[in-house]
This record gives structure tokens, sequence and C-alpha cells, in this order.
């Protein structure tokens, strides 16, 4: 989806270019209007890029994945920072894509406590996000606490 609107926009800004560089007879007013056009689709393809560039992803984790590695920003009172968790992870359900992704989670201690001893074992790590009601919240809210556990050991074929 995000390819195929940078295509179009890539589109939609040499069109305009084009007519403004063939010297059109319209009005500075709609030359103007076509020049702000086009700055927001450089904007917006710069935005769009991120996603195409291997930026953390600020969406939610998939529900089963393989934990790669992570990177923890504790927060920071002096510097004004809330502090951040990126996890570099493999997405585990059938038909996804399983090149690794980036993903970045907002600082919680408890959260930062878990990866830290799942990264300590001397095993890969699997990841399940698991939807949990929010105590004193509004009905129906649900938070995600994320449970690790160790990959399964391959097991050899029995001898014939």
């Amino acid at each position: 989806m995000t390819l195929l609107l940078l295509t179009l926009a890539y589109v939609v800004v040499t069109l305009l270019l084009l007519n403004i560089g063939f010297r059109s007879h319209w009005q500075w007013q709609v030359k103007f209007i076509t020049v702000v056009v086009t700055a927001a689709f450089y904007i917006g393809t710069w935005y769009g890029l991120k996603h195409l560039q291997g930026w953390p992803l600020d969406e939610s984790l998939p529900a089963e994945f393989h934990l790669i590695s992570e990177y923890i920003e504790q927060p920071n009172k002096r510097q004004g920072t809330d502090g951040a968790i990126y996890l570099w992870v493999t997405n585990l359900a059938e038909g996804a894509d399983s090149r690794p992704r980036a993903y970045r989670l907002p600082y919680q201690e408890a959260l930062h406590e878990d990866i830290t001893e799942a990264t300590a074992r001397s095993r890969p790590q699997i990841g399940k996000r698991v939807e949990q009601a929010v105590v004193n919240q509004p009905e129906g809210q649900m938070d995600s606490v994320i449970k690790f556990e160790d990959v399964p050991r391959a097991r050899l074929p029995a001898k014939p």
C-alpha cells in the first residue's frame, strides 16, 4: 500500500511540474497553489519512506514473534525524555512477511525487566502478545503484555 501511494505521489509531482514547466497560462495564484501541493507531496514522500527504510514502527507487535534483538532507552528526567523500547522481531504468523522488522514501544519498567531476562537466556526467544483487561480503567479497555519463552528444540527424526 505504501509503495503504491509513493508511486502515485511521484506521478502527480511529475505531472504538476511538467505543466508549470511548459509555461501554462494559469494565473499566478494557481501556480502558487501548485507549488504548495507539490511541496506537500514531497513531505508525504519523506514520511512514507521512513516505513521503507526500516525506521521503527509505532504499531503494535505481532501476536507471536521471534525476538532477534532489543535496545532499551530508559527515561531521563534531566533531558525530559520518556524512554522507549526498540525490538527487532520476525513475525511468526502463517503467511506473514518473514523479514525482520523494528518496532518502538513506550518504556515500561516491567517490560524492560522481562526483555532483559529473556535476552539473558542462552536460547533464542519467542514472544507472545497477550491482551489483558486494564485495572481501574473503563470497561472493555485492553492492555498488551508480552510473554517470552524459549524456542522449542528441534527434534531429530527417529532412527530407522
